[in-house]
């Protein structure tokens, strides 16, 4: 079984931190921390998952409201048997 973390941002630039600058680096560290916890938490084997941030390569909605930017901020999981 291998499971997928995939980590997602909006369009606009990380302001308040050098440690995110490009948001390919936000959605990295997104889809890491979820598979972190699962490996911790959960006591799943780190072979089992890949990790991708994919910035905004990939939006759900367009990035022109507030809500719409957040629902592209997304982490998700995806199980291939």
């Amino acid at each position: 079984m291998l499971i997928r973390i995939q980590g997602h941002s909006d369009d606009r630039p990380v302001s308040f931190s050098d440690k995110f600058a490009p948001n390919r680096d936000l959605s990295s560290a997104r889809a890491s921390s979820v598979a972190n916890h699962m490996i911790i938490n959960q006591g799943l084997a780190e072979l089992r998952f890949s990790v991708t941030g994919f910035a905004d390569t990939e939006p759900v909605d367009t990035n022109e409201t507030p809500a719409s930017r957040q629902r592209n901020r997304r982490v998700e999981i995806i199980i291939d048997n």
